[in-house]
């Protein structure tokens, strides 16, 4: 892929492999081209500056032809496969969540600025200023998985969410 865009577009070069040490450290001493990722903290210091290709043409990939822009890959959440059934309202939690590079960015310059802050610490503050975007994401308590039902705030089992309080089996 990166041969084909550098013959098309006439882009000089060089291919080289190392270790991670040597990949993060090489392009904050050196002037160069380099693949990143983000969300990532690796490099977000040298404000880098993506290489724009033509948008991602899927009948060219099909035939070999890799010179347009790679699709996008989604950030998802990876779970253990019993966590719906044992966490309900935490596996919709996080099927819920939805960032926004330009929510994440700020973010992730204060573990790099003058005075770093703790991820934890970030998080915090984040999630104390942002009630209003995570609060959406919080499932409403009775809202009950398969198999579960709805109980009372006195642990009686009911037939109508508006006299429970919670879930249970």
């Amino acid at each position: 892929v990166f041969m084909q865009r550098a013959a098309v577009f006439n882009m000089p070069l060089a291919l080289s492999v190392g270790t991670w040490s040597k990949y993060t450290a090489e392009p904050k001493t050196t002037d160069m081209l380099f693949y990143w990722w983000s969300p990532d903290t690796a490099f977000i210091d040298l404000r880098p500056t993506p290489v724009m290709f033509p948008p991602n043409d899927k009948a060219e990939w099909a035939k070999g032809i890799k010179t347009t822009d790679s699709q996008k890959v989604e950030c998802k959440i990876m779970v253990h496969p019993s966590l719906p059934e044992a966490a309900s309202r935490a596996y919709e939690l996080l099927g819920s969540m939805q960032f926004a590079m330009s929510q994440l960015e700020p973010m992730l310059f204060e573990t790099i600025d003058a005075d770093p802050k703790p991820e934890k610490e970030i998080a915090c503050n984040w999630l104390k200023a942002n009630t209003d975007v995570w609060s959406s994401w919080v499932p409403y308590q009775t809202k009950c998985a398969a198999g579960w039902g709805l109980e009372s705030s006195t642990g009686e089992l009911v037939m109508n969410r508006s006299a429970a309080a919670q879930c249970n089996w």
